[in-house]
């Protein structure tokens, strides 16, 4: 939302600090958030399963490991979502949807079909092709947030365009 606001004024130098910003605390947060799955394993799969309860026992021995890769994936995918928050704000969202499928529907389906079936890797591999996707769209988004942030610089009349008519 902030950065629609400095769009509206016309300011990049607004835009580019609101991005970041957000980009920052949202990471910042969701690193928080990644960190207590570490350190309270069993609280959290507790929220889920009776823990005491010796027939969770197989589920609970799956969900321990996968809490890794959640929590990775949990930081990813904050950082992914600010920035596409910011891509929003630019009025750029015809791209970035594209990107998305790419991603995920192209990378990281395939990473996770090759690591979990064909590498034998199970849920390990779908979590693992599921990261990879989101590190791949947020790797996407920051170079498209970079490129449309460099085409407005120097250039009001195209900040108050849309990000179509800048490409």
């Amino acid at each position: 939302m902030r950065v629609g606001q400095w769009l509206g004024r016309l300011d990049v130098a607004g835009i580019q600090q609101a991005a970041w910003v957000s980009i920052g605390l949202s990471t910042a947060f969701v690193i928080g958030v990644s960190i207590s799955f570490l350190l309270f394993p069993q609280q959290v799969i507790g929220i889920y399963l009776d823990v005491q309860n010796p027939d969770n026992a197989a589920v609970i021995a799956l969900a321990l490991p996968l809490l890794l890769l959640a929590a990775i994936a949990q930081v990813l995918d904050g950082f992914q979502k600010a920035i596409y928050g910011s891509l929003q704000g630019l009025q750029d969202t015809q791209v970035p949807m594209f990107l998305n499928v790419l991603g995920y529907w192209g990378v990281g389906l395939s990473v996770g079909y090759i690591l979990g079936f064909q590498l034998g890797m199970g849920s390990k591999g779908l979590w693992i092709g599921q990261s990879v996707a989101i590190a791949v769209v947020a790797g996407l988004f920051v170079w498209r947030l970079r490129r449309l942030i460099a085409q407005r610089q120097g250039h009001h009349p195209l900040l108050a365009m849309p990000p179509s008519a800048c490409d």
